[in-house]
């Protein structure tokens, strides 16, 4: 079994010591509640991400827990699973212009802050 796998069958929030962390904001850099945050393994962030996060709090904060290092593909979105719908809340890690970052096994990276817009 490899390690996204055992990671699933653990339990998508289980603690690792490996873990990507931040704040959801909006454009005027308020935090935004509700939204998920996503790891891929795939530059198009499309199917099923391998990890991804509890919805934000009333502070923006996220935290998520990854089962190993490598690179990653950063979304975050208020819903998951299908097309985007009017009123969800949607955005990318914009740290480097592909939306990746490279995780070294058993860090705790700060990722600053995440901005999404209101998909109408």
């Amino acid at each position: 079994m490899d390690l996204h796998a055992k990671r699933q069958a653990d339990g998508v929030f289980a603690r690792t010591d490996t873990v990507l962390h931040g704040q959801v904001v909006d454009a005027d850099d308020l935090p935004v509640s509700e939204v998920y945050v996503f790891a891929y393994l795939d530059s198009r962030m499309v199917g099923k991400p391998v990890h991804m996060s509890v919805p934000t709090g009333g502070d923006g904060q996220f935290e998520m827990f990854l089962s190993d290092g490598g690179a990653y593909y950063i979304g975050a979105r208020s819903a998951f699973g299908g097309p985007l719908e009017p009123g969800e809340w949607v955005g990318t890690f914009d740290g480097e212009p592909d939306h990746k970052v490279i995780v070294k096994q058993g860090t705790n990276e700060d990722l600053g802050t995440i901005v999404v817009k209101e998909f109408w």
